[in-house]
Parts: C-alpha cells; sequence; structure tokens
C-alpha cells in the first residue's frame, strides 16, 4: 500500500514551499485604464488543491521532500534590469547575442517567433518595433520597455538541455508578450538570458513581484525535471535558512574593506554601514538584539521543522522500507539545518571578534544571552 499524507499535513508542506503573500498591493508599473498587470498573479501553488485526489496530492508531496531532502540543485531566476528606449533596449540585444564566433555565445538571440538575430542593426529595428508596440499602447505612463532575467543551473548542467527548458518555459509562461532569449555557456554556470517586452498583445503589463518570481522558479524546474535534469525551486526558508541574502552594496562594502585592511590601512567605511553597526551596538547594549522581524524568521523555522517531522510521524505508520527510509531521511535534514541566526546576530559575532563592542556578560549586564535559534522544538508550530 503506497503511503499517503493527511490533508492538512500537505497543506502546510505547501504552505512552505510556496512563495510568501504580498505586503501589499500596488506599485508602480501597474496597469491603467482597464489593462491588468501580469507578474503581480498570486504564485501558482506546487500542489494544486482540489485538482488532484488525495492519493496523488500525496504523491506530488512525497516527490517533493525526496527532491528537498536530496539537496537537488536549485534554479536561479533574477530580474536583472529593467530597460528603457531603443538604445537601451537594443544594447542589451547586443549583449545577450554576444559575437559572433565567440565560444559560448555563438547561436545569437532568438526571438518568440523563431527568427535569428545577429546584426546591430536587426537589433535596433526589433527594439524599435518593441517600443513602438509599448508607445501605441493606452497606458497613461510607460517608462519601461522590457526586464531582462538569468535563469541559470550549476555547473555541469547540459546547456542544450537548459535552453530548451528556457524556450519552453518562456512559450508557456509568457505568452502574448515579445521576448529574446540568448544563451551563455562562456562561464562555468550555463544560463541564459531572457528579455521579455512590458507591453502584452491584450494590454498586459509584465511587472514581476517577489512571488512570481517563485512561480517562474517552479516552472523552470519542472521544465528541466521533463528534460531529465534534476533540478528543484524551493525557497531558502524551507530548507531551514533564516539568514537573508546580504544586498550587493553591502558585500562590495565588505569586500572593500577586507582589501584595505589585506594592505594595512585601516578601513574607510560607508555612513550607511556606520549607521548599522551602531544600531547594532545600541541594540546589544540594551538588550534588544532579536527584533520581532527576527523572532518571526526564527519563529517560522521551528514551524518549518514542526511541519517536515509531522510528514515523517505519518510516514512511519507505514512498513515499506522505502518509505521509512525516507522518514528518516527527512528527519536527518531537520537535524542538519543551519542554525536559527540573523544578519544581526552574525555581525555582533563579526563585531565581538573585532573587538569593537563587548559582549553584555563582560559588561557586568546579567546572564548572557542564549544562542539565537536554541529553543527546542515544540510540540506544535508557533502561532
Amino acid at each position: 500500500m503506497k503511503p499517503v499524507l493527511q490533508p492538512a499535513t500537505i497543506d502546510a508542506l505547501e504552505k512552505t514551499w510556496s512563495a510568501p503573500k504580498p505586503n501589499r498591493q500596488g506599485g508602480s508599473g501597474g496597469a491603467a485604464k482597464g489593462g491588468r498587470a501580469v507578474g503581480r498573479l498570486a504564485a501558482v501553488p506546487v500542489i494544486l488543491a482540489g485538482a488532484l485526489s488525495q492519493a496523488d496530492r500525496s504523491d506530488a508531496a512525497i516527490a517533493k521532500l525526496q527532491r528537498v531532502v536530496k539537496r537537488s540543485p536549485q534554479v536561479v531566476v533574477k530580474v536583472t534590469g529593467r530597460l528603457k528606449g531603443v538604445s537601451h533596449v537594443a544594447a542589451n540585444f547586443k549583449y545577450i547575442a554576444g559575437k559572433k564566433g565567440r565560444a559560448g555565445r555563438e547561436d545569437g538571440l532568438e526571438t518568440d517567433e523563431g527568427e535569428r538575430l545577429w546584426q546591430t542593426r536587426e537589433f535596433n529595428q526589433h527594439a524599435a518595433r518593441w517600443v513602438e508596440w509599448d508607445a501605441a499602447s493606452e497606458f497613461r505612463r510607460a517608462p519601461t520597455t522590457s526586464i531582462s532575467m538569468v535563469l541559470s543551473m550549476p555547473e555541469g548542467t547540459n546547456p542544450d538541455k537548459l535552453k530548451d527548458a528556457v524556450r519552453a518555459f518562456a512559450e508557456k509562461e509568457f505568452a502574448g508578450h515579445r521576448w529574446v532569449l540568448g544563451m551563455h555557456t562562456d562561464t562555468p554556470r550555463p544560463h541564459a538570458h531572457l528579455t521579455v517586452a512590458v507591453a502584452g498583445d491584450g494590454g498586459e503589463r509584465f511587472n514581476p513581484r517577489k512571488a512570481d518570481l517563485q512561480r517562474f522558479r517552479e516552472g523552470f524546474a519542472r521544465e528541466l525535471c521533463d528534460r531529465g535534469i534534476d533540478a528543484d525551486a524551493t525557497p531558502r526558508r524551507a530548507r531551514g535558512i533564516v539568514m537573508r541574502p546580504e544586498k550587493s552594496p553591502i558585500r562590495r562594502m565588505r569586500d572593500r574593506e577586507a582589501q584595505q585592511r589585506a594592505k594595512g590601512a585601516t578601513p574607510v567605511r560607508s555612513r550607511y554601514v556606520e549607521k548599522l553597526h551602531g544600531e547594532v551596538r545600541s541594540r546589544v547594549v540594551d538588550h534588544t538584539l532579536e527584533t520581532p522581524m527576527d523572532a518571526a524568521l526564527i519563529g517560522r523555522q521551528r514551524k518549518t521543522k514542526w511541519t517536515y517531522m509531522k510528514a515523517v510521524a505519518e510516514l512511519l505508520r507505514h512498513d515499506q522500507p522505502e518509505t521509512r527510509k525516507l522518514a528518516g531521511e527527512i528527519a536527518q535534514f531537520v537535524k542538519d539545518m543551519p542554525v536559527a541566526e540573523t544578519r544581526a546576530t552574525e555581525l555582533v559575532k563579526q563585531l565581538v571578534a573585532a573587538r569593537e563592542i563587548t559582549p553584555a556578560k563582560e559588561q557586568g549586564k546579567g546572564p548572557s544571552r542564549p544562542e539565537v535559534g536554541s529553543a527546542p522544538l515544540q510540540d506544535g508550530p508557533d502561532r
């Protein structure tokens, strides 16, 4: 008998794997005069409730759990720019296409209609058509002509299959929009550049939000899996990762500081970094290191662990060796999750190591704080 997870467990897993709900509606770049904004729709659920039977939903959830615990390669889909006007869009086309004969960029530019573009004149003409199409729309303000994205996979991925997957993804996701595709294999990670015209055939505006990027990742991963490439699109929080990635400008600031220290010079910090360090110092002194947002992130990891362990308990009710093996792998995956640490607590460790602040216990201000994220797993999720 095949293992079947309970509907409540499947719902909890689906919520864990889905993109977070947007904090607010609206924003710039929206539709006007009756148009609708594409890219602000709710993300398609990982497992379609109502469209599948409980057994099928359970099978889909178990398959997803298998990919999660074996740490399938994560797809990358990110927006890289918003392009305005003929010259800007044409320059993007030229970069995507690369130079004919250059290793790793030999395919030129492929359009949604199957055309192949190579020449600068062709890029300019194609960009002009996009701008004309956008200018003819009924929108009151349309500063952005197109949006560029990058879709990539780890080193070793078959580039031909990856390009085929990107093409299939674009045909399904951006039907009614013009797009161009360029494949690059001149770096260790094969990646595709996809630029989509903002104006759609039916008056839609392409304006992706965070939830849409997760939907794009899931769609791209499905196309890769259909072509025999192991891929997954799981949010960081579903893998137990609490710490958000450091923003690129801040990372570059830190890199410059490290280079200055390596040369024996006193690092010159930006006003932003100094302000950030000052806020963390004051929070250490006031014993308010953990903000409500930090507490919510840590609580979310506990809830994620509880959800996975609930699936483990249900799988252990079955006697099949492969099912019990999966249950053990999920339990080990939960055990191996990183410590729930936020950017603030990491920065405190860096400042303590650099002797820029003194831990509270050395200041005589009471007992030291417990390690962030060290609380035991609760019997149920935090509410």
